[in-house]
């Protein structure tokens, strides 16, 4: 589920990758937790640079698809907050009262998901192979998803450079574990 916001955080700092990822998280809905997935999770990263990023997803949102971001610097910050129906808010001796969020990935995603279609169509079309960055873009945010993954399972920080085979086939037999964990109860 946190696929898109490691994407997210490659893209805002250009392009860099973790050294270091640990995560948490809890399964508060027994479906998804019957699937030994979680539905609520904090991931913390480490970069090289210095830089540090922290994310925190939820499955459960009840005011629509929440998604922000802020990024702080020694010179100042920037945010991006949730796209939201309209604009008009209402001020009254109530308080503030404004549009939801939009209600799902698909509704806030839209021109993205058309522009990535018509993206693939073209190469696909044109028999062009995805540009090597976008594969290494690719290839990295799988090593991220990874490491969160086997950080919450280990409860333990994951270097992202002992990510090698021997750590990944733990990674699968951790996840068959988990499911047959879940199976049982």
């Amino acid at each position: 589920m946190l696929c898109h916001d490691f994407d997210m955080v490659n893209f805002l700092s250009g392009g860099q990758v973790p050294r270091e990822v640990y995560a948490i998280g809890h399964c508060y809905d027994e479906a998804i937790s019957a699937l030994g997935d979680l539905d609520t999770v904090l991931v913390t990263l480490k970069f090289s640079s210095g830089l540090l990023a922290v994310i925190d997803c939820s499955r459960s949102a009840s005011y629509g698809y929440d998604q922000r971001v802020e990024v702080f610097g020694n010179q100042g910050m920037a945010a991006a907050h949730n796209e939201r129906r309209h604009t008009v808010t209402i001020s009254n001796s109530s308080g503030f009262h404004s549009a939801a969020c939009q209600w799902s990935f698909p509704e806030r995603y839209s021109a993205a998901y058309a522009a990535t279609l018509s993206h693939f169509a073209h190469l696909v079309r044109a028999g062009e192979p995805e540009s090597a960055a976008a594969t290494r873009r690719h290839m990295d945010i799988e090593a991220i998803v990874s490491a969160a993954e086997l950080s919450w399972r280990l409860n333990s920080p994951v270097k992202l450079d002992s990510l090698n085979g021997e750590m990944r086939a733990k990674l699968a037999a951790l996840r068959s574990e988990s499911v047959q964990r879940s199976q049982c109860t």
